[in-house]
């Protein structure tokens, strides 16, 4: 069986290894919970989205050509899949989860820090 996979990063923290980390986690949940692929459509002109999808192991198989429109222009989606049993591997799962766990607090450690200098 397979499923779609959506992850999206605000702007102000692109560039961090954020987006890598979520994906890898997403596909390490959709291989434990026994899927065979993950598939992800991205808007074609989205470079760093593509690009990231495969760093992660998927490949382009497809494009659908001016599937969609936004602010009166049609827009075409790219169809990239990762058969999960193929993607490469890089650190564990146990330590790309903890490293996760760690950004998480790290992130809520500062804003707590950040609301109090604002008082």
């Amino acid at each position: 069986t397979s499923v779609e996979d959506s992850v999206y990063v605000r702007r102000d923290s692109h560039g961090r290894g954020i987006g890598r980390l979520l994906l890898t986690h997403v596909l390490d949940v959709a291989e434990d919970s026994g899927f065979h692929a993950v598939v992800a459509r991205i808007e074609a002109s989205g470079t760093a989205s593509r690009a990231l999808h495969a760093a992660c192991g998927f490949a382009l198989v497809g494009v659908e050509r001016e599937i969609g429109r936004k602010f009166n222009r049609w827009l075409d989606v790219a169809l990239m899949q990762c058969l999960l049993h193929e993607r490469p591997r890089g650190r564990s799962s146990l330590a790309r989860r903890r490293s996760l766990r760690r950004g998480v607090r790290a992130r809520r450690g500062a804003r707590a820090a950040a609301a109090m200098r604002s008082w």
